[in-house]
């Protein structure tokens, strides 16, 4: 450990992806009978094109309002089990006094279709599947949330700028590391 030097770590994890597997406790945070499905899909297709509905696949016709309930209790497992996980890193960055120096970011590579307009999964261009969280750790600014269109490609050029290093100007991705100081701007 040395605690001066600069360092760079990814972590990745699998989950929420399928299987969705998780320690039952995770489970148990999320009765089957709380789990709502989507309703009314037929009516919210009715304003999408044919194009837009070719995500759907014939094997969701399967599937049972329990069922569904089922998917989505483990999803949530799942998350909350990731939601652990990610904790567990932040307490070792916490544990090894690192954390106040450590930008933290976390992201996903697809949002999720939990039976919104009847897809599952990450099948589509709907903003469902193409939203992601978003949330960056920055040491000594204020937590905030900020409402404006940030793209992934927005990543490197921040963190770079955040770390003092040159942005080159041929990157498409834009530097929002002055939104942490105005998440207005």
């Amino acid at each position: 450990r040395q605690p001066e030097r600069p360092f760079f770590l990814t972590v990745g994890f699998f989950r929420p992806h399928t299987p969705y597997v998780s320690p039952k406790p995770y489970y148990d945070l999320y009765p089957l009978e709380k789990m709502r499905v989507v309703t009314g899909v037929k009516e919210d297709q009715a304003d999408i094109p044919a194009p837009g509905l070719m995500s759907y696949k014939r094997e969701q016709d399967a599937l049972t309002d329990d069922l569904r309930r089922q998917a989505l209790q483990a999803y949530y497992a799942s998350i909350s089990f990731l939601d652990a996980q990610v904790g567990r890193v932040i307490d070792a960055l916490d544990r090894l006094d690192l954390a106040r120096k450590t930008i933290i970011v976390f992201t996903s590579d697809h949002g999720y279709h939990l039976g919104e307009h009847d897809f599952w999964a990450k099948v589509s261009l709907r903003d469902e599947s193409s939203r992601v969280p978003l949330i960056i750790r920055v040491p000594g600014k204020q937590p905030a949330v900020c409402d404006s269109l940030i793209e992934l490609l927005d990543l490197y050029p921040t963190v770079a700028s955040l770390c003092g290093l040159a942005v080159p100007a041929r990157l498409q991705g834009k530097n929002i590391a002055p939104m942490f100081d105005n998440p207005r701007h």
